[in-house]
């Protein structure tokens, strides 16, 4: 008898298909190439400041931005910083970087010199 109910209650269900939430997801966007070339400064564990390969420290930081954007090669700077150098050195180096006005500094860790 439970066998026969069970068989009409399987028989009989009506299953309700939920909607759910409609999602729109955004398209990818073309990617843009950037003309100028990247502006690299290298801070190394003793506080020494690279650019283009040779060392310029921070009195010529501020020089070589603001002529890179004089000339347009400036998209963003990037910071390639040692993880043992001192904060205060990096933190330099964004204040210059603010201060000539560049919109986009990114930073990453360097293990070079």
């Amino acid at each position: 008898m439970v066998f026969i109910l069970l068989i009409f209650f399987i028989v009989t269900t009506v299953f309700v298909e939920e909607s759910g939430l409609e999602l729109f997801t955004p398209e990818a966007s073309p990617v843009i190439e950037l003309d100028a070339e990247p502006f690299v400064l290298t801070l190394t564990k003793g506080g020494a400041v690279f650019y283009g390969g040779r060392e310029i420290g921070f009195d010529l930081v501020e020089s070589e931005i603001r002529s890179a954007r004089a000339r347009g090669e400036i998209e963003g700077v990037t910071l390639k910083i040692h993880p043992q150098a001192r904060v205060q050195a990096a933190a330099r180096l964004l204040d210059i970087c603010e201060g000539q006005g560049v919109g986009k500094v990114t930073m990453r860790a360097s293990e070079a010199r």
